[in-house]
């Protein structure tokens, strides 16, 4: 009895070690490649800043609030735009004429107060409609949010 067990078991460590040698020989249990803990790291590094976001912002706009085709008074704004990437940064930085023409002219076209005559600025409205501009001048995906950073009457 003892026997047939040392012949299976050494028939088992062969069968073990030619499978295992087979692998070897064929690459698929070779050395593993070095691993570059710089290159990976630079890597994340790169990943990490692609998706936070770069805020840029803006000098201030100033809005007028109309109220019988007369001039009530103005609105300063201070925008800051939340863009994805240095790429969409640097374009967004080389057309600022035509963000600020964008922006300008929607902010004259309509206005930003509320439309129940409580004289507040409606910021839902005011952000969407100059995200829309944003958008329009920088591109559709590299442009996340807009933030009001500041508000003030003049007048």
């Amino acid at each position: 009895m003892a026997k047939k067990l040392l012949i299976i078991g050494g028939a088992a460590l062969l069968l073990l070690g030619g499978g295992g040698a087979g692998l070897y020989v064929s690459g698929l249990l070779g050395p593993q490649a070095p691993v570059d803990k710089q290159a990976e790291e630079k890597k994340q590094q790169a990943a990490m800043a692609a998706a936070q976001p770069v805020y840029l912002q803006r000098e201030p706009l100033t809005a007028p609030v109309m109220e019988n085709n007369r001039l009530k008074q103005q609105i300063m704004l201070t925008l800051s735009l939340e863009i994805i990437g240095s790429d969409a940064r640097e374009n967004a930085l080389k057309n600022l004429p035509r963000l600020r023409d964008a922006m300008l002219r929607d902010l004259f076209t309509e206005s930003i107060l509320r439309g129940d005559g409580s004289g507040a600025i409606d910021l839902e409205d005011l952000k969407i409609r100059m995200l829309q501009a944003a958008r329009s001048v920088v591109g559709k995906d590299k442009v996340r949010n807009i933030l009001v950073v500041k508000a003030v009457r003049i007048g």
